[in-house]
């Protein structure tokens, strides 16, 4: 039979590997999105952008934004998925004349 202290030892060493594992995944999303989270809003994109309301707005409409539109009583809210808009930019930063 183990003993306490080896059992002991075996849940904290496979809840580290599990651990581990989401680190791991964590920093590959980071790298990916440059640190921001999976899911931006407009605010944050025309600050990446380095554009004003209005011209951050104009492109939310372009037709391949990648936008996500909801809303409440209240008013309309924009999401944007973060790896999604930066590959937007890469496609389409010539259109707007945005450094890529």
């Amino acid at each position: 039979m183990e003993s306490f202290e080896t059992m002991l030892r075996t849940i904290i060493r496979e809840e580290l590997i599990k651990i581990k594992e989401e680190l791991k995944a964590d920093l590959v999303q980071a790298q990916q999105t440059n640190g921001y989270p999976p899911v931006i809003t407009v605010k944050e994109a025309k600050e990446i952008l380095k554009v004003g309301t209005t011209t951050m707005y104009e492109i939310t409409k372009h037709p391949t934004f990648p936008a996500i539109r909801t809303s409440d009583s209240k008013k309309a809210h924009i999401k944007i998925p973060t790896q999604k808009f930066l590959d937007w930019i890469q496609e389409h930063a010539h259109e707007f004349n945005l450094s890529a």
